[in-house]
């Protein structure tokens, strides 16, 4: 027993080593700073975000039907082998003719595609064999956050790598015969080693019960019968309940607890993930033909987000965790709704901080300026602005910490809440729900750029408050609701983590738990 725990801690640490590789040099990451003219840059994007968005949508039932099918770890090879043949192509175009856009907007959607379906699935296979082992709270929650370390980590090489080669003859080629060998590498050590260290099972169909509940619900307005275990002073129940044994329904209570369970995660998922709204324009103040490492690092958008988790996990893990754990007892819904709290700062920070610049620079030229059109990124600007690179770091580091714990909190949230078979579906629901967001967010900067200097006194000062407005809301939301989410005590088996389920029921009311003093 002790052999096959051992194992299957290995294969939790393999499993955070694939998501890690996985990112690195992924041609999507490389091709987003590429230095493409204004007019390829925007055709690239929209070409993305019009391919994928379709995906997006339907990222829960393909991740679900995966599971069923085929398995999640048989998924997680599909996709790489998709992963690896989409940049065996780029490669191969690389070498035999030049660069073009379209063609990487092309191929691009197919390499994102692929990586999400990796990661959904490997994330939910390392949860499982955290489960199967009986692990604690505090496993599981190490897991999540080592996933969240590699992630940026991974991000991070790739993004500094490409912004300072991205003038250097065959770095593109460099770039995706690295990606193309390190999926090759995950394809053959998978098959090696998944026969003694890998333990999985397919997922049972979640859709036939929730809607076999509901249709029952449906149907029915009340009790068909009460059986022994029905009380007769007990009040009228909801008509979700009607399906339950004691009430006459065909189904076991568990099943129809873990139905309600899913039904009230759906909308706490999309609140939460609305934290990835807010398209973020601002902070790449440097001139094009910088390549500079100062340029890669301070005026890259998310350097400071990266840093943020790159530093910040190992220092909670190991520092800030062991010795101050009575100060920084957070239950799960605690840590989002500080982390969306912190978000909100943040982008308040940014509007601040807009208007600081703009509205002297405005009164001495009487003219806007709208950075969010790269005609407007003249050395002159640049020199007025520069100072703008170095104010935003707090709110960037801010809005960064927020985002680290959000994205921590949920994914701890869900694996403990969730009912096992409907797992993969909540998790695909979390990423479809965030692209979703980022897609749309995209979309509603176009009216901002068109108008441009039309907007006094600069157009993503706009931008930068519609941030700053949505945030708030989600915030208001995620209070209102999380006050009235019910806990549920998730207990398919002895090994679901009760005490990691047990952990965030004492901290079942958002609102009381801001409040409250651990």
């Amino acid at each position: 027993m002790a052999e096959a725990i051992e194992k299957q801690r290995w294969t939790v640490t393999i499993i955070l080593l694939w998501l890690f590789l996985v990112r690195l040099f992924d041609p999507s990451i490389v091709n987003s700073v590429q230095n493409w003219s204004a007019h390829q840059k925007e055709l690239y994007d929209d070409t993305l975000n019009s391919s994928v968005i379709v995906f997006y949508l339907f990222l829960p039932l393909l991740v679900l039907l995966a599971d069923m099918k085929l398995g999640r770890l048989h998924t997680a090879i599909l996709s790489a082998a998709a992963g690896a043949l989409s940049s065996l192509i780029f490669l191969i175009f690389l070498i035999f003719s030049s660069k073009s856009y379209l063609v990487t907007a092309v191929l691009d959607p197919i390499t994102l595609v692929t990586r999400v379906l990796f990661e959904i699935s490997l994330l939910c296979l390392g949860a499982d064999q955290l489960v199967e082992m009986s692990s604690n709270s505090d496993e599981m929650s190490s897991y999540v956050w080592w996933w969240s370390w590699c992630v940026h980590l991974s991000i991070m090489i790739t993004s500094v790598a490409s912004c300072l080669s991205k003038n250097q003859g065959h770095f593109d080629t460099y770039i995706a015969s690295a990606h193309f060998i390190l999926l090759v590498v995950i394809i053959i050590v998978t098959l090696k080693i998944k026969k003694w260290t890998i333990r999985y099972s397919y997922t049972k169909n979640p859709l036939k019960l929730i809607s076999g509940v509901l249709w029952f619900a449906l149907k029915h307005k009340s009790p068909t019968s009460a059986s022994a275990l029905s009380y007769l002073n007990e009040s009228k129940p909801p008509r979700i309940d009607l399906g339950k044994m004691k009430y006459g329904g065909p189904f076991f209570e568990k099943d129809v607890e873990s139905v309600k369970t899913f039904l009230r995660l759906i909308p706490l998922v999309c609140i939460i993930t609305m934290i990835n709204f807010p398209f973020q324009l601002i902070g790449r103040l440097s001139s094009e033909n910088s390549v500079t490492i100062k340029h890669c690092l301070i005026s890259g958008t998310y350097f400071i987000g990266n840093c943020v988790a790159i530093f910040g996990v190992p220092l909670y893990r190991f520092i800030l965790k062991p010795y101050c754990f009575k100060f920084l007892k957070l239950s799960m819904l605690k840590k989002i709704g500080i982390g969306i709290a912190l978000t909100v700062l943040g982008k308040l920070g940014y509007v601040i901080i807009d208007l600081y610049l703009s509205i002297p620079a405005y009164n001495d030229s009487n003219e806007a300026l709208c950075l969010l059109q790269p005609d407007n990124f003249t050395n002159a600007v640049l020199t007025e602005h520069k100072m703008y690179v170095y104010l935003e770091i707090t709110p960037k580091a801010v809005n960064a910490l927020g985002f680290l714990m959000i994205n921590v909190g949920s994914f701890e949230f869900i694996f403990a809440q969730s009912p096992h078979p409907m797992r993969g579906l909540l998790i695909g629901l979390w990423f479809s729900a965030g692209s979703v967001y980022e897609i749309t967010g995209y979309l509603l900067v176009k009216p901002f750029k068109e108008l441009g200097e039309s907007l006094v006194p600069s157009c993503e000062l706009y931008v930068l408050i519609m941030n700053f407005v949505f945030m708030f809301v989600s915030f208001v939301l995620f209070l209102v609701y999380s006050r009235k989410y019910r806990l549920h005590n998730n207990e398919e088996t002895e090994s679901e983590c009760h005490q990691y389920s047990k952990s965030a029921h004492g901290y079942g009311s958002m609102s009381n738990s801001l409040a409250e003093d651990d």
